[in-house]
């Protein structure tokens, strides 16, 4: 993908604006779109925000990976709609909160607010958060999470590609449980498919 970028990073960028932003897509592989940049503040993780000339939203792109010798980002797509070149990139946050529900084998259900912090090596990131089991534990939660969006690995053209990702992650929970008076330590592996409304 990389190489189908570079040669095509030069663009004059679509007709529709009046005058290009200066942070743009420039080129297209069929599975990854490139910015040119140059002395890049960007690292790996960073995500950004798509918009048209009409400035509506259009998606969200993750950059996967800074050649910075080329003045390069390559950016995989997250969510959204087709997205297409000399439509403009605007930086937004990469820190996000999740909160999730679950129940476990003995049917008790768990509450948990995690923290996600993304890596500087693209598709990682730290977890860390709070959680509580019904009736009677309270824990905390750390690990390491990955989400590789299959945009990267087919055609970001169709719909379902560019809303699925594939997500795993490692974690450890430690924390107090009233019903036995005592600490407790566990270990959680998640594998899954995560989809991202358009």
């Amino acid at each position: 993908m990389r190489s189908v970028l570079l040669q095509h990073s030069i663009h004059d960028g679509l007709s529709l604006f009046t005058s290009l932003p200066d942070l743009r897509l420039t080129s297209f592989s069929g599975r990854g779109f490139g910015a040119k940049v140059e002395n890049s503040p960007y690292r790996e993780g960073d995500r950004f925000t798509v918009f048209d000339a009409r400035e509506r939203e259009q998606g969200v792109v993750v950059v996967s990976e800074v050649a910075e010798e080329e003045g390069l980002l390559l950016l995989s797509q997250l969510s959204g709609k087709p997205l297409f070149l000399g439509m403009e990139l605007r930086e937004r946050g990469n820190k996000s909160v999740s909160l999730s529900l679950s129940l476990n084998k003995d049917m008790d259900p768990s509450l948990d607010l995690i923290h996600i912090w993304p890596l500087p090596m693209h598709p990682y990131a730290v977890q860390f958060g709070l959680g509580a089991t019904a009736p009677s534990r309270i824990y905390g939660i750390a690990g390491l999470s990955a989400k590789l969006p299959i945009s990267q690995l087919s055609s970001a053209r169709t719909s379902l590609v560019r809303s699925l990702s594939l997500d795993a992650s490692v974690l450890f929970s430690s924390g107090y449980d009233t019903s036995i008076s005592g600490g407790v330590l566990s270990g959680i592996r998640r594998i899954g498919c995560h989809v991202c409304s358009p």
